[in-house]
């Protein structure tokens, strides 16, 4: 009874692996061997920044046409050239970027004005009262941004301020999405001191900002 169980059992098995063997090869999807060529040329980081959370859905969206090869600001301009050769499209020209921190409210200048003792994420310090600090803008120095960062650019100094490894920086933005301490509003008819978390097209010394990667902070003097 038992060795007719298997049998019957094994036989069930192999007709079964047959029949998917042969509905897999009869309904494959056949693939565009771009795709593959596109994926080896992506960083392969899966951060995220782009809005995809792996570097395969990237290529996918890439080939389709949903998704302009410089939006990877991870691969910066030769991944993008590569990959615009390999399609046959024209792309703008891509200027590296890097994150700048324009708070400057250490631990020295920017007063506490109480014990904070929760959760050591400025997200979660935020939530209550808007945080410890007297400047409710500025930066609260537990560290969130530095860990949404995947390349170890950011690190926190000694004052609780994040330092940028500008060599480093790939400008994915995940930093800036990271960071609590967002606020929109126009004082440009107030006295208001102005810090600012940005994108900058150059790496060291400029001042034009990218467009859709700005930070931006004020507080009333």
């Amino acid at each position: 009874f038992i060795i007719k169980s298997l049998l019957v059992t094994g036989g069930l098995g192999l007709v079964f692996g047959l029949g998917l063997a042969l509905f897999s090869q009869k309904f494959k999807v056949e693939e565009d061997p771009r795709l593959e060529l596109i994926q080896n040329i992506l960083p392969g980081a899966n951060c995220g920044a782009c809005g995809y959370p792996v570097c395969r859905q990237v290529a996918q969206s890439i080939l389709r046409g949903e998704l302009g090869p410089e939006k990877c600001t991870v691969g910066g301009s030769k991944v993008v050239t590569e990959i615009a050769n390999l399609l046959g499209i024209e792309v703008a020209e891509v200027k590296p970027g890097v994150a700048r921190v324009k708070c400057q409210g250490h631990e020295a200048r920017a007063c506490r004005r109480a014990e904070y003792y929760g959760i050591n994420t400025c997200n979660a310090a935020s939530q209550i009262s808007g945080g410890f600090k007297q400047c409710f803008y500025g930066c609260l120095g537990l560290g969130d941004c530095v860990e949404a960062c995947v390349f170890d650019v950011l690190t926190m100094s000694t004052d609780n301020l994040p330092i940028v490894e500008e060599g480093k920086c790939t400008a994915c933005g995940l930093c800036v999405k990271a960071c609590t301490r967002k606020n929109y509003r126009d004082f440009s008819s107030r006295k208001y001191c102005y810090y600012r978390l940005r994108f900058t097209s150059e790496r060291p010394g400029s001042s034009e900002s990218l467009s859709g990667r700005m930070h931006q902070m004020w507080h009333m003097c």
